[in-house]
């Protein structure tokens, strides 16, 4: 968290250390299994099920705060999504979901499942 927060203050370079800090998260909390290098869409499995996890800036107010993207096709990977939200020093998360329980819309690289969808899935760490 201390050095996402030193890269969030030089600049836009959290991006990639955010989507480690989520994984890493839903190891320690969600009891997440790191899935073997290269596996297609999937981050992981929390109770022998298939999971990608995606990870959002709780403070942001773009599009791309509000739903999470599963690229074209990998949808029929992924069994269940974990959005993991980080704002300042508290870390949530929504999830595991079953993605075929999730509303979504398509859009041209994918499908967007929209977190207010799921708001009821919401949980607190």
């Amino acid at each position: 968290m201390e050095l996402r927060k030193q890269l969030r203050e030089l600049g836009n370079y959290d991006t990639s250390i955010s989507g480690a800090v989520g994984e890493i998260y839903a190891e320690e909390v969600l009891g997440m299994v790191k899935a073997p290098k290269g596996a297609k869409g999937i981050d992981g499995y929390i109770k022998g099920r298939a999971v990608q996890v995606k990870t959002k800036d709780g403070k942001e107010r773009s599009d791309s705060a509000v739903y999470a993207s599963v690229r074209q096709g990998l949808e029929k990977e992924i069994e269940d999504l974990v959005v993991v939200m980080i704002q300042e020093d508290e870390i949530t998360h929504v999830g595991p979901v079953p993605l075929s329980e999730i509303p979504y819309t398509e859009h041209k690289q994918g499908r967007r499942y929209y977190l207010n969808k799921i708001k009821a899935y919401l949980k607190v760490s």
